[in-house]
């Protein structure tokens, strides 16, 4: 499995950038999954990356926006504001206060 490497600023968690070789993980769908994700799942994959990667349990999660056309979701999970977007190749996730 990859090692997912989260993006830092000022020591806070920003976000996490999800390549291919992330995709290949046995713990992520595989991209025709991410791009054709629900509002339902994006708030799933939101929270199970919150949870991985700050090791605090996820409470509540939900998706308030998504746009399957322009490949973006956006939510909260446990009153953080989230956003899945696609980036190049990639998929970029960020997690904010």
């Amino acid at each position: 499995m990859a090692e997912i490497s989260a993006l830092l600023s000022d020591g806070q968690l920003e976000g996490v950038v999800i390549t291919d070789e992330d995709l290949s993980g046995e713990w992520m769908p595989d991209r025709s999954e991410l791009e054709g994700m629900d509002d339902n799942a994006a708030a799933m994959l939101a929270g199970h990356m919150f949870e991985r990667l700050t090791g605090v349990k996820v409470e509540n999660q939900h998706c308030e926006e998504y746009d399957h056309d322009e490949q973006v979701w956006s939510g909260l999970v446990n009153e953080y504001s989230w956003t899945i977007e696609q980036d190049g190749d990639d998929y970029l996730i960020t997690i904010e206060e």
